[in-house]
């Protein structure tokens, strides 16, 4: 089921605010001024890690310390991106139950098309959120919600 395209019906019932994302980005070393540039980002919700080590071998210069790269605001490349919550619709909820919902993540121009209260049918791909911190236990940390299938 997992990373399958899949046709949801339901109701949206929270809708954050449209954000920037970026696409791609340029990274500086702040000591020695070494470019990196048009570093692709994973498209969803996961984040980037920059580099802890610079990697430039200049002789006769001091290394540059630990952490140096910072990122280059008007040098990346970004898109619009939005966070909606889905809940199963109220005819499909088996009796005393609570419906169901999930997370899903649009972006470009699939932003600012719906509020909370519309009903749609959502198709798209069907995947766990990963957060990219790990637990004290050394796994990965993955979105509980999503985990079932719907």
């Amino acid at each position: 089921m997992m990373s399958h395209l899949v046709k949801i019906p339901g109701i949206i019932i929270a809708a954050s605010a449209v954000r920037a994302k970026a696409t791609h980005i340029s990274i500086q070393c702040r000591s020695c001024r070494n470019t990196l540039t048009n570093i692709a980002m994973r498209p969803g919700l996961e984040g980037y890690a920059l580099p802890r080590k610079c990697n430039t071998d200049q002789a006769g210069r001091p290394k540059c310390p630990l952490d140096p790269y910072f990122i280059m605001p008007d040098k990346c490349k970004c898109v619009d991106f939005q966070t909606l919550k889905l809940q199963e619709l109220p005819d499909a909820v088996p009796h005393g139950e609570m419906p169901r919902h999930m997370q899903l993540y649009c972006d470009r121009y699939l932003c600012d098309k719906v509020v909370p209260g519309n009903r749609v049918t959502i198709m798209g791909i069907y995947s766990i959120k990963k957060f990219g911190l790990t637990s004290s236990r050394g796994r990965d940390r993955v979105g509980v919600g999503i985990r079932s299938s719907y």
